[in-house]
C-alpha cells in the first residue's frame, strides 16, 4: 500500500524558476485529496422468498476503486464483502414483511461511498406475493349476481426448459386467462401447492421429469385441465453433428474465426488451427455451433459471451471466460483453464462446463476468489453445472457462488493456502448465501477446506462425496442454514488437521448472522457431527461416527475397499465386513453409495 505524504501548514509551488507563490495548506488538500468510491450502481432485489431477500449491485462507475462492501439491514449488523462479491442473501427473515437493505462501497483506504438502498418485501406467509399498494379510491361497482362466473380459466405454460437438457435446475413462468387468478404447482408425484410465477427447482435428479400448474379464478372457477410439462435431464453431452474429426469449417485467426461462426449454422464444426485467437464473443446462434482445436493444435480463445447462445467450445486453452446476463446453452469441455471463470446474472441458463482442468489458479490482487465464480445472489437457479472437472494446486478457492448450480463429480486437489502466511482463505468449494445447490459424487482431498458456506445457504444438497482432507480444517461447516441436506458422504478420520481430527459436519453462524435450522444430517461417516451457538439440526440420524453420537446415530470405525487410505473415490466405499454395512436409512450402506 502506498502512504500518502502528509500536508504541511504551507505548501510551495513552483513554476520553472520564474514565480513562486504559496497556497494557504487547506487548498493544497482539497486539490490533492483523491475522491471516495462511487455508490453501488443498480441496486436492485432479485428474489424473495417468506423467509429471504436476495440483493445484487453492479461495480460503481464514479470515484476511487471499490475494493468492497457493506450490506446493511434494519437490525443487523452490518455484513462486509470483498470487492468481486455483487450479491448478498438474507434470511430467516419474516414473512409478508418490508425491508429495506442498503449497500456502501469501500475503497482500500476505507472510504466509504454514500449508501444506495432498496426496500423489498418477503412473500406472505401462505406464499403469496405480497399485496400491491391499493389502487385509487373509485365508486364501488354494483354488485355481481351470486355465482355469476361459472367460466374456469385457462392455465398457459409461457417459458420453461429444454425438452433435453444437462442442467439440474428448472424455471418456469405461467399466466391464466383471467385477472387475478392464483395457482398450484406440482413437480413429478408430489402434491400440488400454492405457488407463484416464476417457479423454479433446483437439485433435480438424473431422468424424466414432469411439472403441472393449474389456475383458479377469484370466483372459485379451477382449470379443469392443468397444463403440464415433461422434459428431461441428462448429463452426457449430446454428439455433435458432425462426426468426430470432421470439420465443416476451419480458422486459422481471429478474423477468419469471426467470419466462419457468422457463416456457421446450427450443427456445424469449426475447426481451430494453432493460434491465439484473442477474445471472442460469439453471438446467439439457432442450433449449436462447435468450435474446437484440430488434433494436435494448441488453441489460445479467451471468452467473452453477453447474450451468446448454442455454442460448444472443446479442446482450447482459456485464460479468462466471462458470462454474462442472457447467455444461454454453453458448453465447455475438455478444455485447460489457466484463469478465472466468471459467471454473472444468468438464469436457468444451461451452462455446462466438463471435463475441462483448473490447475495452479493463484490469488491476486484485485482477482476473484474463486477459479469458478457466481458472484450475484438470486433465487433463480443459474442453471450452470460444473461436471467431471480437475481443480488443483494453487491458492484460489475451486469453485465460489452466491447462486445455485450443480457441482458433480469433480475432483479437488491440494487448494490449499501457500504456507501459514497466506492471507488466502482457501476452499474447495464456498456457498455464499446461495439456494437449491447440488454438490455430489466430488472427490476433495489433500486441501485446506471442503465445502464451506460462511454467509449463509439454504436448501442444498450435499450428497456421496469423499472429503480427504489430511492437513486441512472442516469438511463440511455450514452457517446459517436454512433446510440443507448433508447426507451418504464419507468423510475421512485423520489426527493430521488444523482443528484435528479432521472430519467434522458442522453447522454454526456468524454473530450477526442468524442461527441456521432444518439442517438434515444422515447417513454419513465423520469423525463428528456438531451444531454450534444455537443452530440447530433438524434431523440427525443413521451416521457412523467415532465420537458425539446422537440419538440414531451409532460408533464406528470404517473399513475401506481401498484399504486404510484410499486414494480413489471408489477405494473409500465400505469394505465387506465393515462396520456400516446396511445401517443407512434407506438400507444400503452408510458413507459414498
Amino acid at each position: 500500500m502506498h502512504r500518502r505524504p502528509s500536508l504541511r501548514a504551507v505548501a510551495i509551488y513552483t513554476v520553472v524558476g520564474v514565480i513562486t507563490f504559496a497556497l494557504p495548506a487547506g487548498a493544497a488538500a482539497r486539490a490533492s485529496k483523491p475522491s471516495r468510491p462511487g455508490k453501488p450502481a443498480a441496486v436492485r432485489i432479485t428474489g424473495a422468498s417468506k423467509s429471504s431477500l436476495s440483493v445484487s449491485w453492479f461495480t460503481p462507475t464514479t470515484g476511487s476503486r471499490a475494493t468492497g462492501y457493506a450490506v446493511t439491514l434494519a437490525g443487523r449488523a452490518p455484513v462486509t464483502l470483498g470487492g468481486n462479491k455483487r450479491g448478498y442473501r438474507f434470511i430467516n427473515l419474516d414473512c409478508g414483511t418490508s425491508y429495506t437493505i442498503g449497500v456502501t462501497s469501500t475503497d482500500s483506504s476505507n472510504r466509504r461511498s454514500t449508501k444506495a438502498t432498496v426496500t423489498g418485501t418477503t412473500l406472505k406467509c401462505d406464499g403469496t406475493p405480497p399485496a400491491q399498494d391499493p389502487a385509487p379510491t373509485t365508486p364501488p361497482s354494483p354488485p355481481t349476481p351470486p355465482n355469476a362466473d361459472t367460466t374456469a380459466p385457462d392455465t398457459s405454460i409461457a417459458t420453461s426448459p429444454a425438452a433435453t437438457t444437462t442442467a439440474t435446475s428448472a424455471g418456469f413462468t405461467f399466466t391464466s386467462t383471467e385477472t387475478g387468478s392464483t395457482f398450484t404447482c406440482a413437480l413429478d408425484a408430489g402434491a400440488p401447492v400454492s405457488c407463484t410465477s416464476p417457479k423454479s427447482y433446483g437439485g433435480l435428479g438424473l431422468g424424466s421429469h414432469t411439472f403441472s400448474v393449474r389456475a383458479t379464478d377469484p370466483a372459485g372457477n379451477a382449470d379443469p385441465t392443468p397444463r403440464a410439462y415433461t422434459w428431461t435431464i441428462t448429463m452426457v453431452t449430446p454428439p455433435p453433428t458432425s462426426p468426430p474429426g470432421t470439420c465443416d469449417r476451419s480458422a486459422t485467426n481471429a478474423s477468419t474465426l469471426a467470419t466462419q461462426f457468422a457463416a456457421a449454422s446450427g450443427g456445424q464444426t469449426i475447426c481451430l488451427a494453432t493460434g491465439n485467437y484473442g477474445s471472442f464473443t460469439g453471438s446467439a446462434k439457432s442450433g449449436m455451433v462447435t468450435l474446437r482445436a484440430l488434433d494436435g493444435a494448441t488453441v489460445n480463445l479467451d471468452v467473452n459471451f453477453r447474450g451468446a447462445r448454442n455454442i460448444t467450445l472443446d479442446g482450447l486453452t482459456i485464460a479468462e471466460a466471462l458470462m454474462y446476463d442472457t447467455t444461454q446453452q454453453i458448453t465447455i469441455r475438455n478444455s485447460r483453464f489457466t484463469g478465472f471463470v466468471i459467471i454473472d446474472g444468468v438464469a436457468n441458463a444451461d451452462i455446462l462446463l466438463d471435463h475441462n482442468t483448473h490447475v495452479v489458479i493463484v490469488k491476486c490482487s484485485g482477482c476473484w476468489a474463486g477459479r469458478i465464480s457466481l458472484p450475484y445472489g438470486s433465487a433463480t437457479p443459474s442453471g450452470v453445472t460444473v461436471q467431471n472437472s480437475t481443480f488443483r494446486g494453487g491458492n484460489a478457492d475451486g469453485i465460489q457462488a452466491a447462486t445455485g448450480l450443480s457441482i458433480i463429480g469433480n475432483e479437488f486437489d491440494h487448494i490449499d493456502e501457500n504456507g501459514p502466511n497466506d492471507q488466502a482463505h482457501t476452499d474447495a468449494i464456498q456457498i455464499l448465501g446461495a439456494s437449491d445447490v447440488l454438490v455430489k459424487g466430488n472427490y476433495i482431498h489433500d486441501s485446506a477446506d471442503g465445502v464451506v458456506a460462511y454467509d449463509g445457504i439454504d436448501h442444498a444438497t450435499i450428497e456421496d462425496n469423499v472429503i480427504d482432507l489430511i492437513t486441512g480444517r472442516w469438511g463440511i461447516e455450514l452457517y446459517s442454514d436454512d433446510s440443507s441436506i448433508i447426507r451418504h458422504n464419507t468423510l475421512r478420520y485423520a489426527t493430521t488437521c488444523s482443528f484435528s481430527p479432521c472430519g467434522h459436519i458442522m453447522v454454526d453462524h456468524k454473530t450477526q448472522d442468524p442461527a441456521g435450522r432444518g439442517t438434515v444430517v444422515v447417513d454419513n461417516i465423520a469423525y463428528m457431527i456438531e451444531a454450534n451457538n444455537g443452530s440447530q439440526i433438524a434431523q440427525q440420524d443413521h451416521n457412523m461416527v467415532r465420537a458425539g453420537a446422537a440419538t440414531g446415530d451409532f460408533i464406528g470405525t470404517p473399513t475401506y475397499a481401498g484399504g486404510s487410505t484410499p486414494t480413489t473415490p471408489a477405494g473409500f466405499l465400505l469394505a465387506a465386513g465393515s462396520a456400516g454395512i446396511g445401517r443407512a436409512s434407506d438400507g444400503t450402506n452408510v458413507g459414498i453409495r
